[in-house]
């Protein structure tokens, strides 16, 4: 008896930065989309930020690469990329929208009310993830069985397991989160939940900083089932 093929949806979010690299977008394409699953099993998202933000590398990184730190990402640039690959879904805003208390997604988040008295960045940061799931991936009926979250800006230098193999080695129904500082707070690097948990671990994302929307205090995942 054959298992049937796992699919996976992959949302890819952020601010694109040094997705313009031809390196970084090389990497994310094959060793991480293409290496996660063929072209049948997977479904790719876009929800990203044409920013003027520059690269997000370390500046001795970018000369040794003969990459200027001031080079962005410019709406040219990602339309000539979108009609390359009409097999995604796109959603990107430009530098006069903004993924803010001012986005309908986020008017009714806790940290975007009257009387919060400021907010951190990181607010956003998570809560974009969290409108990929919501406000792209559900609404296209895409039916899947896991979903990877990974930024436009980082470099892969392997490639990773594809979802069969990963399920293979692991055996279990786990949410994998990537950390910082050895488990501690939650990272916004790559994740990869399975369905059956997808909107308990979204909702998650949205709210971490309901109650400290102002504060950097650090935000960890030990107290969380699941993860």
């Amino acid at each position: 008896m054959t298992n049937k093929r796992k699919k996976v949806a992959i949302c890819v979010v952020g601010s694109l930065r040094s997705f313009l690299n031809p390196n970084v977008r090389n990497s994310i394409e094959k060793y991480f989309i293409d290496a996660l699953a063929p072209k049948e099993d997977r479904q790719v998202f876009f929800d990203v930020d044409i920013s003027g933000n520059p690269s997000n590398i370390h500046t001795k990184a970018l000369a040794k690469n003969g990459f200027d730190r001031n080079t962005t990402i410019n709406a040219e640039f990602f339309e000539e990329y979108k009609l390359r690959h009409p097999e995604h879904s796109y959603n990107s805003l430009s530098n006069s929208s903004s993924f803010d208390c001012s986005h309908p997604y986020l008017k009714s988040h806790s940290c975007c009310q009257p009387d919060v008295g400021g907010f951190k960045g990181h607010v956003f940061a998570y809560a974009r993830k969290s409108h990929c799931y919501e406000e792209m991936v559900l609404k296209t009926n895409y039916e899947f069985d896991y979903i990877a979250v990974i930024r436009p800006d980082m470099v892969w230098f392997r490639e990773v397991d594809s979802i069969q193999r990963y399920i293979d080695k692991n055996k279990i129904d786990a949410i994998y989160v990537s950390s910082k500082d050895a488990g501690n707070p939650i990272g916004d690097y790559a994740y990869l939940v399975p369905r059956s948990k997808a909107d308990y671990f979204f909702s998650l994302l949205k709210n971490l900083y309901n109650t400290q929307c102002s504060t950097s205090k650090t935000i960890g995942y030990t107290d969380y089932p699941g993860l």
